[in-house]
Protein backbone atom coordinates (compact mmCIF):
# COMPACT_ATOMS: atom_id res chain seq x y z
CA UNK A 1 0.00 0.00 0.00
CA UNK A 2 1.36 3.17 -0.59
CA UNK A 3 2.28 5.46 2.19
CA UNK A 4 -0.72 8.34 3.55
CA UNK A 5 0.30 12.14 4.05
CA UNK A 6 1.96 14.34 2.62
CA UNK A 7 2.66 14.21 -1.30
CA UNK A 8 6.08 12.71 -1.92
CA UNK A 9 8.45 14.12 -4.38
CA UNK A 10 9.95 11.66 -7.59
CA UNK A 11 13.69 12.28 -7.59
CA UNK A 12 15.28 10.88 -10.28
CA UNK A 13 18.89 10.23 -10.43
CA UNK A 14 20.88 11.55 -13.42
CA UNK A 15 22.23 8.05 -14.53
CA UNK A 16 18.47 6.86 -14.86
CA UNK A 17 17.84 9.50 -17.27
CA UNK A 18 20.88 8.81 -19.23
CA UNK A 19 19.97 5.20 -18.90
CA UNK A 20 16.53 6.17 -20.42
CA UNK A 21 18.22 8.18 -23.39
CA UNK A 22 19.82 5.46 -24.04
CA UNK A 23 17.15 3.08 -24.31
CA UNK A 24 15.40 5.16 -27.04
CA UNK A 25 18.63 5.45 -28.87
CA UNK A 26 18.85 1.75 -28.80
CA UNK A 27 14.84 1.36 -29.58
CA UNK A 28 15.55 3.78 -32.78
CA UNK A 29 18.91 1.90 -34.16
CA UNK A 30 16.49 -1.27 -33.64
CA UNK A 31 13.73 0.35 -35.83
CA UNK A 32 16.41 1.55 -38.05
CA UNK A 33 18.12 -1.48 -38.83
CA UNK A 34 15.04 -3.33 -39.11
CA UNK A 35 13.76 -0.75 -42.14
CA UNK A 36 17.16 -1.05 -43.42
CA UNK A 37 16.77 -5.35 -43.34
CA UNK A 38 14.12 -4.71 -45.68
CA UNK A 39 14.15 -1.52 -47.29
CA UNK A 40 17.99 -0.55 -48.87
CA UNK A 41 19.09 2.44 -47.62
CA UNK A 42 21.12 4.60 -45.20
CA UNK A 43 20.81 3.57 -41.50
CA UNK A 44 20.75 7.17 -40.52
CA UNK A 45 18.09 8.01 -43.13
CA UNK A 46 15.70 5.40 -41.92
CA UNK A 47 16.08 6.52 -38.28
CA UNK A 48 15.43 9.81 -39.37
CA UNK A 49 12.13 8.40 -41.14
CA UNK A 50 11.04 6.57 -38.39
CA UNK A 51 11.39 9.48 -35.78
CA UNK A 52 9.48 11.58 -38.53
CA UNK A 53 7.09 8.82 -38.39
CA UNK A 54 7.26 8.12 -34.75
CA UNK A 55 5.75 12.03 -34.14
CA UNK A 56 3.18 12.04 -37.07
CA UNK A 57 1.88 8.57 -35.57
CA UNK A 58 1.74 10.09 -31.84
CA UNK A 59 -0.98 12.61 -32.65
CA UNK A 60 -3.10 10.72 -34.68
CA UNK A 61 -5.54 7.19 -33.37
CA UNK A 62 -3.47 3.64 -33.07
CA UNK A 63 -1.19 5.41 -35.00
CA UNK A 64 -2.21 5.09 -38.36
CA UNK A 65 -0.47 8.55 -39.66
CA UNK A 66 2.74 6.90 -39.29
CA UNK A 67 3.13 3.98 -42.20
CA UNK A 68 1.71 6.75 -44.76
CA UNK A 69 4.33 9.46 -44.11
CA UNK A 70 7.19 6.63 -44.10
CA UNK A 71 5.92 5.10 -47.48
CA UNK A 72 6.22 8.62 -48.83
CA UNK A 73 9.50 9.27 -47.72
CA UNK A 74 10.82 5.67 -48.45
CA UNK A 75 9.10 6.01 -52.27
CA UNK A 76 10.21 9.18 -52.71
CA UNK A 77 13.94 7.97 -51.74
CA UNK A 78 13.53 5.72 -54.93
CA UNK A 79 12.75 2.45 -52.99
CA UNK A 80 10.01 0.93 -55.20
CA UNK A 81 5.79 1.01 -53.62
CA UNK A 82 5.52 -2.90 -53.59
CA UNK A 83 9.04 -3.28 -51.90
CA UNK A 84 7.86 -0.59 -49.44
CA UNK A 85 4.46 -1.89 -48.74
CA UNK A 86 6.08 -5.39 -48.35
CA UNK A 87 8.71 -4.31 -45.67
CA UNK A 88 5.30 -3.10 -43.85
CA UNK A 89 3.51 -5.99 -43.94
CA UNK A 90 6.66 -7.94 -43.19
CA UNK A 91 6.83 -5.54 -40.05
CA UNK A 92 3.44 -6.09 -38.65
CA UNK A 93 3.98 -9.88 -39.07
CA UNK A 94 7.20 -9.58 -36.67
CA UNK A 95 5.36 -7.17 -34.20
CA UNK A 96 2.38 -9.40 -33.91
CA UNK A 97 4.75 -12.71 -33.20
CA UNK A 98 6.84 -10.62 -30.59
CA UNK A 99 4.32 -9.18 -28.91
CA UNK A 100 2.44 -12.47 -28.56
CA UNK A 101 5.68 -14.11 -27.37
CA UNK A 102 6.57 -11.27 -25.00
CA UNK A 103 2.87 -11.39 -23.08
CA UNK A 104 3.31 -15.15 -23.13
CA UNK A 105 7.04 -15.33 -21.28
CA UNK A 106 6.14 -11.63 -18.41
CA UNK A 107 2.92 -13.72 -17.62
CA UNK A 108 4.97 -16.96 -17.12
CA UNK A 109 7.58 -14.76 -15.10
CA UNK A 110 5.24 -12.53 -13.59
CA UNK A 111 1.85 -14.32 -13.27
CA UNK A 112 1.57 -12.41 -9.67
CA UNK A 113 2.42 -9.50 -10.56
CA UNK A 114 -0.24 -9.90 -13.91
CA UNK A 115 -2.86 -11.30 -12.13
CA UNK A 116 -2.75 -8.30 -9.58
CA UNK A 117 -2.54 -5.55 -11.96
CA UNK A 118 -5.95 -7.31 -13.49
CA UNK A 119 -7.54 -6.78 -10.31
CA UNK A 120 -7.01 -3.17 -9.81
CA UNK A 121 -7.61 -2.20 -13.83
CA UNK A 122 -10.69 -4.60 -12.91
CA UNK A 123 -12.14 -0.65 -10.71
CA UNK A 124 -12.16 0.50 -14.04
CA UNK A 125 -15.02 -1.18 -14.99
CA UNK A 126 -17.21 0.67 -12.04
CA UNK A 127 -19.98 2.92 -13.56
CA UNK A 128 -17.66 5.93 -12.11
CA UNK A 129 -15.01 4.64 -13.86
CA UNK A 130 -17.10 3.83 -17.11
CA UNK A 131 -18.25 7.85 -17.37
CA UNK A 132 -15.02 9.01 -17.00
CA UNK A 133 -13.63 6.44 -19.67
CA UNK A 134 -16.77 8.26 -21.85
CA UNK A 135 -15.06 11.59 -21.21
CA UNK A 136 -11.87 10.42 -21.59
CA UNK A 137 -11.35 7.88 -24.53
CA UNK A 138 -14.23 7.61 -26.27
CA UNK A 139 -15.04 11.45 -27.19
CA UNK A 140 -11.44 11.52 -28.46
CA UNK A 141 -12.23 8.24 -30.26
CA UNK A 142 -15.03 10.16 -32.35
CA UNK A 143 -13.49 13.05 -32.86
CA UNK A 144 -10.22 11.24 -34.13
CA UNK A 145 -12.65 8.97 -36.39
CA UNK A 146 -13.89 11.72 -37.74
CA UNK A 147 -10.79 13.85 -38.62
CA UNK A 148 -9.92 10.19 -40.15
CA UNK A 149 -13.15 10.20 -42.43
CA UNK A 150 -12.46 13.92 -43.37
CA UNK A 151 -8.94 13.13 -44.72
CA UNK A 152 -9.33 9.63 -46.49
CA UNK A 153 -9.10 10.52 -49.99
CA UNK A 154 -5.22 11.80 -49.41
CA UNK A 155 -4.55 8.42 -49.26
CA UNK A 156 -2.68 7.38 -52.77
CA UNK A 157 -5.14 5.61 -54.98
CA UNK A 158 -2.53 3.30 -56.51
CA UNK A 159 -1.69 1.54 -52.99
CA UNK A 160 -4.05 -1.39 -53.75
CA UNK A 161 -3.45 -2.15 -56.78
CA UNK A 162 0.41 -3.40 -55.57
CA UNK A 163 -1.46 -5.49 -53.24
CA UNK A 164 -0.07 -9.15 -55.20
CA UNK A 165 3.17 -7.50 -55.93
CA UNK A 166 3.44 -7.26 -52.08
CA UNK A 167 2.18 -10.94 -51.56
CA UNK A 168 4.87 -12.33 -53.52
CA UNK A 169 7.50 -10.39 -52.28
CA UNK A 170 6.91 -11.35 -48.32
CA UNK A 171 6.66 -14.81 -49.34
CA UNK A 172 9.70 -14.55 -50.96
CA UNK A 173 11.64 -13.38 -48.08
CA UNK A 174 14.50 -15.90 -46.79
CA UNK A 175 13.93 -17.08 -43.26
CA UNK A 176 17.33 -15.64 -42.37
CA UNK A 177 16.29 -11.95 -42.92
CA UNK A 178 12.55 -12.70 -40.93
CA UNK A 179 14.66 -14.28 -38.07
CA UNK A 180 16.37 -10.79 -38.11
CA UNK A 181 13.30 -8.59 -38.20
CA UNK A 182 11.95 -10.51 -35.93
CA UNK A 183 14.65 -10.20 -33.15
CA UNK A 184 15.01 -6.53 -33.62
CA UNK A 185 11.17 -6.12 -33.01
CA UNK A 186 12.29 -8.12 -29.93
CA UNK A 187 15.05 -5.93 -28.93
CA UNK A 188 13.00 -2.45 -29.62
CA UNK A 189 10.12 -3.51 -27.38
CA UNK A 190 12.39 -5.03 -24.57
CA UNK A 191 14.01 -1.50 -24.85
CA UNK A 192 10.58 0.30 -24.98
CA UNK A 193 9.30 -1.54 -21.80
CA UNK A 194 12.77 -0.81 -19.68
CA UNK A 195 11.67 2.47 -19.74
CA UNK A 196 9.58 2.64 -16.78
CA UNK A 197 11.38 0.30 -14.65
CA UNK A 198 14.37 2.37 -14.98
CA UNK A 199 12.63 5.34 -13.85
CA UNK A 200 11.09 4.14 -11.20
CA UNK A 201 14.15 2.29 -9.57
CA UNK A 202 14.94 3.92 -6.07
CA UNK A 203 11.20 4.74 -5.52
CA UNK A 204 9.67 3.60 -2.52
CA UNK A 205 7.39 0.85 -3.02
CA UNK A 206 8.11 -0.03 -6.17
CA UNK A 207 7.87 -3.62 -7.58
CA UNK A 208 10.30 -4.31 -10.45
CA UNK A 209 7.69 -7.00 -11.55
CA UNK A 210 4.78 -4.99 -11.23
CA UNK A 211 6.31 -2.27 -13.50
CA UNK A 212 8.01 -4.15 -15.86
CA UNK A 213 4.55 -6.10 -16.65
CA UNK A 214 2.63 -2.98 -16.40
CA UNK A 215 4.77 -1.15 -18.55
CA UNK A 216 4.42 -3.45 -21.66
CA UNK A 217 0.44 -2.89 -21.27
CA UNK A 218 1.02 0.86 -21.21
CA UNK A 219 2.85 0.43 -24.54
CA UNK A 220 0.50 -1.75 -25.84
CA UNK A 221 -2.36 0.95 -24.96
CA UNK A 222 -0.28 3.94 -26.33
CA UNK A 223 -0.27 1.64 -30.07
CA UNK A 224 -4.08 0.01 -29.91
CA UNK A 225 -6.16 2.48 -28.03
CA UNK A 226 -8.14 4.07 -31.02
CA UNK A 227 -6.94 7.90 -29.56
CA UNK A 228 -3.54 9.38 -30.37
CA UNK A 229 -0.99 7.53 -28.10
CA UNK A 230 -3.75 5.96 -25.97
CA UNK A 231 -4.48 9.28 -24.73
CA UNK A 232 -7.15 8.97 -21.60
CA UNK A 233 -6.74 5.30 -21.72
CA UNK A 234 -2.94 5.20 -20.70
CA UNK A 235 -3.62 7.80 -18.10
CA UNK A 236 -6.25 6.32 -16.35
CA UNK A 237 -4.84 2.43 -16.39
CA UNK A 238 -1.35 3.77 -14.94
CA UNK A 239 -3.09 5.97 -12.08
CA UNK A 240 -5.27 2.66 -11.53
CA UNK A 241 -2.55 -0.17 -12.03
CA UNK A 242 0.07 2.20 -9.68
CA UNK A 243 -1.24 4.42 -7.53
CA UNK A 244 -1.74 1.51 -4.77
CA UNK A 245 1.90 0.64 -4.37
CA UNK A 246 3.82 4.06 -4.89
CA UNK A 247 4.08 7.16 -2.19
CA UNK A 248 0.93 9.69 -2.60
CA UNK A 249 1.71 11.98 -5.66
CA UNK A 250 4.47 10.03 -6.87
CA UNK A 251 1.88 7.70 -9.43
CA UNK A 252 1.22 11.68 -11.43
CA UNK A 253 4.86 12.56 -11.81
CA UNK A 254 6.10 9.10 -12.47
CA UNK A 255 3.39 9.47 -15.37
CA UNK A 256 4.55 12.80 -16.17
CA UNK A 257 8.16 11.49 -16.84
CA UNK A 258 7.47 8.70 -18.48
CA UNK A 259 4.85 10.19 -20.96
CA UNK A 260 7.69 12.55 -21.66
CA UNK A 261 9.86 10.27 -22.89
CA UNK A 262 7.84 7.96 -24.62
CA UNK A 263 5.32 10.64 -26.15
CA UNK A 264 6.87 13.92 -25.71
CA UNK A 265 10.03 14.00 -26.58
CA UNK A 266 9.59 11.76 -29.78
CA UNK A 267 6.73 14.29 -31.16
CA UNK A 268 9.05 17.06 -30.21
CA UNK A 269 12.44 15.28 -32.12
CA UNK A 270 10.43 14.04 -35.01
CA UNK A 271 8.43 17.45 -35.39
CA UNK A 272 11.83 19.22 -35.77
CA UNK A 273 13.01 16.82 -38.23
CA UNK A 274 9.96 16.79 -40.00
CA UNK A 275 10.34 21.24 -40.30
CA UNK A 276 13.64 20.34 -41.88
CA UNK A 277 12.14 17.59 -44.15
CA UNK A 278 13.85 18.91 -47.24
CA UNK A 279 16.01 15.55 -46.94
CA UNK A 280 12.83 13.41 -47.24
CA UNK A 281 12.76 14.02 -50.80
CA UNK A 282 16.23 13.72 -51.92
CA UNK A 283 17.04 10.74 -54.10
CA UNK A 284 18.36 7.81 -52.45
CA UNK A 285 21.72 6.49 -53.88
CA UNK A 286 21.34 3.18 -54.15
CA UNK A 287 23.89 0.73 -56.14
CA UNK A 288 22.20 -1.03 -59.23
CA UNK A 289 22.93 -4.08 -58.06
CA UNK A 290 21.21 -3.71 -54.86
CA UNK A 291 17.98 -1.88 -56.68
CA UNK A 292 18.30 -5.02 -58.88
CA UNK A 293 18.11 -7.27 -56.36
CA UNK A 294 14.76 -5.80 -54.26
CA UNK A 295 12.89 -5.49 -57.69
CA UNK A 296 13.70 -9.20 -58.49
CA UNK A 297 11.31 -9.63 -55.00
CA UNK A 298 8.29 -8.17 -56.47
CA UNK A 299 8.85 -8.44 -60.33
CA UNK A 300 10.25 -12.31 -60.64
CA UNK A 301 7.31 -14.76 -61.29
CA UNK A 302 5.85 -17.38 -58.65
CA UNK A 303 7.68 -20.13 -60.17
CA UNK A 304 10.90 -18.69 -60.59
Amino acid sequence: MARRGRCARVTIAWSQHLAVVALLVLDALARGMRVRALVPMPLARAVGVNLCADAVGSLTPGQIGADPLRFAAFHRSGAAASACLAAFVTEFGASVVAIALGALVLSALFAGAAAELARRLAVLGSPSSALRAVGFVVVPAALSAAAAMRFRHRLPPGLVHHARDVWVAVRRRPPSLLMTVGGLTLLSLAARTAILPVLAAGIPGTRPSLLIVGSYLLLLGQALLPTPAGAGGVELGFIAGFSRSLPVGAAGQLLLLWRFYTLLLAVAVGGLMLARAGWLRRPLMVSPGTRDRVGAEVSAPRGA
